[in-house]
């Protein structure tokens, strides 16, 4: 099915959640692929975790056995740019998942590594767009210091004029700031400083206590109130940007995910179904198959299944925890997550894209 790969096949999951299990293999994929990390964040400690790393070869026969195109490809850590192969293991698995989106993250430390990774990708991959988000939640010594690597903030903004020099049109370079409990108080300050470096594409998060970072329980999330005044600047200084119907619509599908924060984080739980191990899928450094990084629940793990994919996907285990979710009414605050839950509803659709061009009433 030509259908297959693209957002409008998105609500068939929807219908596969019902039943619990379906013929379709994830939209959306997240490879975390390493834990290592040459920084120390404050919400961060996985480089802590000891966990396995599985090499180029068995990503290659993890991505052949996927014989259905994905549409989303996000590479993550760590810090992937650790990994000398990273242009390797990316390239086993686009040719294998075939995605049209493909984003990667970075804290921005290795500009000259980042700068030939990426390049190499857009220029071998050109029907796919790559978007390379460098990590910056505060502004000068302050981000060096909750990162906790001396020099960061400046290796941050060498990264994104390296990545300025790549030229591909297929390539979109953005910042991503977490809000989490450290910085939230000086968020219209960072956000207004980010910026004005004039990034491509802004992305704010919130900061959650994720098994796959080993922060669980460490409560690292800001104060409703605080996020509150956080999405109501980045409101106000976003909508001077929205110059395309393209962009507007995308601005508009972002604060949706940010009320949904806001709506999390003042206690209004529910809402849009999860679609977490049935469109989605998280795969750790070793090889285990998660619904996601942040409760860390087991689908099965890849090496038992002879590196099989749709192995681990459609057996018992995968089953039980997608009936879980659904039962449990599974939700939080997982922006990808959300993402995808949102362009898997086409009313929800429908009602962003009227917001968007004017016609529908924004939501508070």
């Amino acid at each position: 099915m030509r259908l297959i790969g693209t957002p409008l096949h998105l609500p068939l999951y929807r219908v596969q959640r019902f039943f619990g299990d379906g013929p379709l293999l994830p939209a959306s994929y997240t490879f975390s692929v390493v834990t290592a990390c040459n920084a120390r964040c404050r919400t961060c400690r996985s480089y802590d975790r000891a966990v396995g790393q599985l090499g180029v070869d068995e990503y290659d026969r993890i991505a052949r056995s996927i014989r259905q195109r994905g549409f989303w490809l996000t590479l993550t850590g760590g810090e992937p740019l650790v990994r000398r192969d990273l242009a390797d293991l990316v390239d086993a698995l686009v040719r294998g998942i075939r995605p049209r989106l493909v984003t990667l993250p970075t804290n921005g430390s290795f500009p000259d590594r980042v700068k030939d990774v990426v390049g190499r990708l857009a220029a071998r991959w050109p029907s796919v767009h790559f978007v390379a988000n460098v990590s910056l939640d505060e502004i000068g010594p302050r981000h060096d210091e909750l990162r906790g690597l001396p020099g960061s903030f400046d290796l941050a903004i060498e990264t994104l004029r390296a990545l300025r020099t790549i030229g591909a049109r297929n390539l979109t370079i953005g910042i991503n700031t977490v809000v989490s409990r450290f910085n939230a108080a000086r968020f219209p300050e960072v956000c207004d400083g980010l910026l004005a470096l004039e990034p491509e594409s802004y992305v704010v998060e919130i900061a959650q206590d994720r098994m796959e970072l080993g922060m669980a329980g460490a409560g690292l999330a800001p104060s409703h109130a605080e996020w509150s005044r956080a999405r109501a600047h980045l409101r106000d200084r976003l909508r001077s940007r929205r110059t395309t119907a393209l962009a507007r619509l995308i601005a508009t599908l972002r604060d949706d995910y940010y009320r949904r924060v806001e709506h999390e984080l003042g206690g209004r739980k529910g809402g849009r179904a999860c679609l977490a191990a049935t469109a989605s899928a998280f795969v750790a450094p070793d090889g285990e198959v998660l619904a996601c990084g942040v409760r860390g629940e087991s689908l099965g793990r890849l090496a038992e299944a002879d590196y099989d994919f749709p192995t681990v996907w459609h057996g018992e285990r995968a089953r039980s925890v997608r009936r879980r979710i659904a039962d449990d009414r599974c939700s939080c605050s997982l922006a990808n997550q959300a993402y995808l839950d949102l362009a898997a509803d086409p009313f929800a659709v429908l009602r962003l894209i009227m917001r968007s061009t004017g016609i529908g009433i924004t939501s508070s």
